[in-house]
């Protein structure tokens, strides 16, 4: 998939990290009052072998950056244009966020907006990098 700037981003090169992939959509008031949570669970996790990706849900470059000068975005956005990559994950309620393991499993999976950047849930994080 592409980013919000046009770069590529392979699977294969998040290997050996944990990854956090949050599918979301600026329409969706749940996903933009999760956005500044995960901004702080980024910082919080500065240091570990750990990566926050969001897909964002079939809509235009456009709508998205001018969505990301009015809310702080800290995290990589990938481009899901027509949501194929979604529905091949059966994503059906916005957000939704899985938890990958280093070795690629997918391990916790969250279809609500939460603090991320809660206690319980660092640990959980932290206890995956061991």
């Amino acid at each position: 998939m592409k980013d919000i700037n046009g770069k590529n981003v392979v699977k294969s090169s998040l290997k050996g990290q944990i990854t956090i992939i949050n599918f979301w959509a600026t329409w969706c008031p749940p996903c933009v009052e999760e956005i500044p949570s995960l901004n702080r669970l980024k910082k919080k996790i500065k240091g570990h072998p750990f990566e926050l990706i969001s897909i964002n849900y079939a809509e235009d470059k456009n709508t998205i950056l001018n969505f990301m000068k009015k809310v702080d975005v800290e995290f990589t956005v990938l481009l899901d244009k027509n949501g194929d990559f979604a529905n091949k994950l059966n994503v059906i309620t916005y957000p939704s966020t899985f938890v990958i393991d280093t070795n690629g499993n997918i391990k916790y999976g969250v279809y609500a907006a939460i603090e991320w950047n809660n206690p319980e849930i660092l640990q959980k994080l932290k206890l995956l990098l061991n």
